[in-house]
């Protein structure tokens, strides 16, 4: 993503919950843009966000 809003964020938090005891869901944000609103709302601390791809598979 380039570029993330409240709808955005709001979508993330509708899956986590409907997948938190099937799945685990990971959010990759590399750029301070998609980074930072995660980071604001606290959503960096329920989501599982990465800074890589690589990093999200890995774990």
């Amino acid at each position: 993503m380039s570029f993330l809003h409240s709808a955005g964020l709001n979508t993330l938090v509708e899956i986590h919950y409907r997948a938190h005891t099937k799945t685990e869901v990971r959010v990759v944000a590399a750029e301070r843009v998609t980074r930072r609103p995660l980071e604001l709302t606290g959503l960096d601390t329920e989501l599982k966000v990465r800074p890589t791809l690589a990093d999200a598979l890995h774990h």
